[in-house]
């Protein structure tokens, strides 16, 4: 006696709770029919399982490969370096003939500054080290920096402090650098607003000591006692 042939299921799989309430349901008085439907639809349910695993297992690999291929460049990064992932925006080293490329790695260092490596870094090589600076972003005007942030800028230690943080939630080093110059300057200008207050005070008393010397000089008849030089002018 042969034994029969089932076709692949083509049908949709089965559950195999969905089996457990049909069995249920008609317990023995199920024909044959039935129950070959449901060994087809349990049949496409594990092939379906078995193709599902596959594609997962095969999706763990790549994931895996991806870490370890990130892992890899982390461990070839110099020390101290990280890779850069738009940190130092705009941050391009030259490589000859006039060409540039973006600093692959790159280290934080202190006055808004960073060193960068290329892709092709080799231990030994020299790091490239340029500013860092804010870049303009999307393609619309920017509007100016209105005067609530230029107060935070210029006041209490604390209020600074406060923008530097959330500013390095945004990942980016030439904001940041930016920030720190502008509160810079605008510090130095304090001491030179400071300077020329004081520099005018004693450029006035300065004056008064001459006009007074002059003064004193009038009276007594300097000019009539010196007049044998008044040739000496020009």
């Amino acid at each position: 006696m042969e034994t029969p042939y089932f076709p692949e299921p083509s049908g949709k799989p089965i559950l195999p709770e969905s089996t457990l309430t049909i069995l249920e349901t008609y317990g023995s008085n199920a024909d044959a029919t039935t129950l070959r439907i449901i060994a087809l639809g349990l049949v496409g349910t594990l092939k379906k399982r078995e193709s599902d695993h596959i594609k997962e297992r095969e999706r763990l690999v790549k994931d895996r490969e991806e870490a370890e291929e990130h892992l890899d460049h982390l461990h070839d990064a110099p020390d101290g370096y990280i890779e850069n992932d738009g940190q130092a925006l705009g941050f391009i080293i030259p490589t000859g003939n006039g060409e540039y490329e973006p600093a692959y790695y790159i280290k934080k260092l202190p006055e808004g500054r960073v060193a960068g490596h290329p892709e092709s870094y080799t231990k030994g090589d020299v790091p490239f080290i340029a500013d860092s600076f804010a870049l303009p972003t999307g393609t619309q005007p920017s509007a100016p920096i209105p005067n609530w942030l230029l107060a935070i800028l210029t006041r209490t230690t604390s209020q600074f402090k406060t923008l530097v943080q959330v500013t390095r939630q945004h990942d980016n080093w030439g904001l940041e650098a930016d920030i720190r110059r502008a509160q810079a300057a605008d510090d130095q200008m304090a001491i030179i607003c400071q300077c020329i207050q004081q520099l005018r005070a004693e450029q006035s008393i300065a004056k008064q000591q001459r006009d007074l010397a002059l003064f004193r000089l009038e009276q007594a008849w300097l000019p009539h006692l010196v007049q044998q030089l008044q040739g000496l002018a020009g």
